[in-house]
């Protein structure tokens, strides 16, 4: 049988020339609480804001989950994770029609039940050069802790030709 029962979300979206709001929230339930398993449900939720000026964006959002636990499936341990937290954090600059530049920031912290917790982050660059149906693109990222496992740091670059016939 499932552990899940119905789920509720709402999710509202608000603009007003070049600012942009959000939030987003949604709940399911726990339709088989015991003593072994957590009472309460399971959560999700999110809210961001995004403002254009000129040829330049910049973008906040933050995000938590709260997950479902159960110990009558023997997945419960000090260090099962109870809750996600992540917060991203983006400016983009569109330097002529043709090259633009972002900046893109991101760190989530995966929270366990015996209070510990361990931060993941990631951050990117991107450059594009668009001229006319092709566009070269080159992002390098690194990534601290992948997986919320502590030292799992790797860096990628990624070099990308795209073309429109």
């Amino acid at each position: 049988s499932s552990t899940y029962g119905k789920g509720t979300s709402l999710g509202v979206t608000v603009a007003y020339e070049g600012l942009t709001l959000g939030a987003y929230g949604a709940e399911r339930e726990n339709k088989n609480p015991t003593a072994a398993a957590q009472v309460s449900d399971e959560f999700n939720g999110s809210w961001f804001v995004n403002y254009n000026f000129g040829p330049v964006s910049v973008g906040y959002s933050k995000a938590y989950k709260a997950v479902l636990l159960s110990d009558a499936i023997g997945l419960t341990t000090a260090t099962t994770i109870s809750d996600y937290d992540q917060t991203n954090m983006s400016i983009a600059f569109a330097a002529s029609d043709d090259l633009s530049v972002s900046y893109e920031r991101e760190t989530s912290e995966a929270n366990r039940l015996n209070d510990t917790s361990t931060e993941q982050e990631s951050a990117s660059v991107q450059v594009a050069y668009t001229m006319g149906g092709m566009t070269l693109a080159v992002a390098h990222s690194s990534h601290d802790n992948n997986g919320y496992v502590v030292g799992a740091n790797t860096d990628q670059t990624v070099l990308a030709v795209t073309m429109a016939f």
